[in-house]
């Protein structure tokens, strides 16, 4: 884990510069609905370690690690690592990648939206293409040549651009393209042969599911019990000895307030219901009941 330099410490320095964009659901779904009006197609691509792609703009330094010889200066004090790269878990790292990969695009000559500042579009004469960026996993739309001739080849350009300012100087690949579109941020993707698009989340309800160990649980009626009011007498006390493990209760909220979200508004309310438990969460709150 890199340690933060003067830069890092001033408070002035906290939000702007840490945050990074994250495309909008709603733009998402939009772009589904425009490549089935459109008679388009929707591409899937991915950055290996996105983050190494921005070079770090603030004054940070590293410890050097266990297995590396530890060097010294003259008069005997150690030396450290200075980070010229954003580092996963690095202050800042995701921010840095965001604005390398905006600044990218519209060298590129994307036009980037007003309403969702990761969704571009790049018109070449009557070619049109249109990506969706969230973090590194990027969703493409290409139109129909009937409506958009020429889009199938600038698709092609711009996969070939990435591919190839992205190679890492040993040779291997920065960036991935992997076909036709099946999965995006948790939500599936079937593009059938007639057209249509169909979205679900079935595998990643699944994976949740099998992920907490309830396989075999029968399915319930309702997110909850009826009448059942939470309050935060229902919260964990402190002389419990035995509470449940916090991370696993919230990795379990994290999932189904996404799901909740994306395809299942009907648990919503039990779900942030439970989320204010986050800080001590109780055996009788029945997350078990509501996943």
């Amino acid at each position: 884990m890199p340690r933060g330099g003067r830069r890092l410490t001033r408070q002035a320095w906290e939000y702007a510069d840490v945050s990074a964009h994250v495309a909008q659901l709603a733009s998402w779904k939009c772009q589904v609905a425009v490549a089935v009006e459109l008679e388009g197609k929707l591409y899937s691509g991915d950055w290996t370690q996105a983050y190494l792609n921005a070079i770090n703009t603030a004054e940070q330094y590293m410890r050097v690690p266990e297995g590396i010889v530890q060097k010294y200066t003259a008069d005997g004090t150690k030396m450290v690592f200075r980070i010229y790269k954003a580092l996963y878990g690095g202050k800042g790292s995701a921010g840095l990648w965001d604005s390398c990969a905006d600044n990218y695009h519209v060298w590129l000559g994307f036009k980037r939206s007003n309403s969702d500042p990761r969704c571009y579009t790049l018109r070449k004469g009557k070619a049109l293409v249109n990506v969706i960026i969230c973090t590194d996993d990027t969703s493409t739309m290409v139109p129909s040549e009937k409506y958009y001739p020429g889009s199938q080849e600038l698709y092609k350009w711009y996969q070939s651009r990435l591919e190839t300012d992205f190679e890492r100087e040993n040779g291997t690949a920065g960036y991935t393209n992997k076909g036709p579109l099946k999965e995006f941020i948790g939500i599936g993707c079937n593009q059938k042969a007639d057209g249509s698009i169909e979205l679900d989340m079935r595998q990643y309800n699944e994976a949740l599911v099998k992920r907490h160990g309830f396989e075999q649980s029968h399915r319930a009626s309702a997110p909850a019990k009826p009448g059942k009011i939470l309050s935060e007498k229902d919260c964990a006390s402190p002389d419990d000895k035995s509470p449940p493990d916090a991370t696993a209760y919230r990795s379990k909220i994290g999932g189904m307030q996404w799901l909740s979200r994306v395809a299942l508004p009907i648990i919503a309310y039990q779900v942030c219901a439970l989320a204010r438990f986050n800080h001590a969460p109780a055996k009788c709150t029945g997350m078990r009941q509501t996943i």
